[in-house]
């Protein structure tokens, strides 16, 4: 990928997977939840014997919950597999993404003047950022940059460009 002769004014790595925010807490817990609805499937198989409507209720929502914490820590593995770096010139903002399971690269680039809007989601465990054009949208992993990528906000904000915190409940221009 060739760029353009603008000078790189600012560059953002991605964080070790164990060192971005909420991972290890969240691992902790989905571990804990999977032991606990697995215990709690084991109980409803007693319950079976007992009373099957109960039983087979018990089971289902002690599977429904297992599967679903499971769904999240695949997620959380395939996010670990993922290293970003975000560069930012004076006209362009450009975002690659490697997959180190799969060994590919993957890069996404946007022009700065034309971005109509960002959406900013600045929530610390999966804060990230959506820059749209007539032509594209690009999403910006925030949660796995230092300081979760305030300073891609801050640059962004500088250059004029509109961003809608939605935490905060900006309204979303036209």
């Amino acid at each position: 990928m060739q760029h353009t002769q603008d000078k790189v004014e600012l560059t953002l790595t991605s964080r070790p997977p164990l060192r971005r925010h909420g991972l290890v807490p969240l691992f902790i817990a989905l571990s804990i939840g999977i032991v606990l609805s697995l215990m709690w499937f084991t109980v409803a198989i007693f319950v079976f014997f007992h009373h099957h409507i109960i039983g087979f209720i018990l089971a289902i929502t002690a599977l429904g919950y297992a599967s679903y914490a499971l769904l999240i820590g695949y997620r959380m593995i395939s996010d670990m597999n993922q290293h970003f770096k975000l560069e930012l010139t004076p006209s362009e903002i450009i975002l690659t993404t490697f997959n180190v399971k799969k060994q590919k690269k993957y890069f996404k680039m946007l022009l700065l003047d034309d971005i109509k809007l960002g959406e900013y989601y600045p929530y610390s465990d999966s804060a990230c950022i959506i820059l749209y054009t007539g032509y594209a949208e690009m999403e910006i992993p925030l949660w796995s940059l230092p300081l979760n990528g305030q300073d891609v906000v801050d640059y962004l904000l500088g250059r004029g460009i509109k961003i809608v915190n939605v935490q905060f409940d900006d309204k979303i221009p036209e």
